[in-house]
């Protein structure tokens, strides 16, 4: 079978290779943005869909490098912004993942993935209280359609139980 990426231009890897991510077809969303790297220029989006590639396969220092390269230029972004403490937390350098979620927390106070895993952070630390603060502020505080929401009640009402 002939390889047809070739015949595809920037806009349609970058597109197939979203497709493929949310997918869970990583091979086909690397392969395809390895192909964007290699050309002259590209959109800075391509860094934030490798650290997240990256980051699925295991590859954590490529995707802190990944998400970094984004950052450098976007840093306003809030999701990849805490995509980055997530690697750092799936990396098990914890202290970094905070000041990552920190710096999250400061652009959006209200941004709930940050608020949440800044939760589990706390409880797996034994922090008890403060994690409680925390699923309790995004009970009150963020949108109750949010997923976030339903997770924070699940980790208290679990907590309760296990008291």
């Amino acid at each position: 079978m002939q390889d047809n990426t070739m015949l595809l231009d920037t806009e349609e890897l970058i597109a197939l290779s979203r497709s493929a991510l949310l997918k869970e077809d990583y091979d086909c969303a690397l392969t395809k943005l390895k192909l964007v790297v290699r050309q002259e220029q590209f959109p800075i989006e391509v860094y934030s869909l490798l650290g997240r590639v990256y980051a699925a396969l295991e590859l954590f220092d490529k995707s802190v490098a990944a998400f970094q390269e984004f950052l450098t230029r976007r840093p306003e972004v809030v999701p990849e912004r805490f995509h980055l403490g997530m690697v750092y937390r799936n990396m098990g350098e914890n202290t970094k993942a905070i000041q990552v979620w920190d710096e999250v927390l400061e652009q959006a106070p209200m941004f709930p993935p940050a608020l949440y895993n800044k939760g589990l952070y706390y409880l797996d630390e034994g922090n008890k209280e403060e994690a409680i603060e925390l699923f309790n502020y995004i009970i009150d505080h963020v949108d109750p359609d949010d997923s976030h929401v339903e997770m924070a009640n699940y980790m208290l009402s679990s907590m309760s139980l296990s008291a």
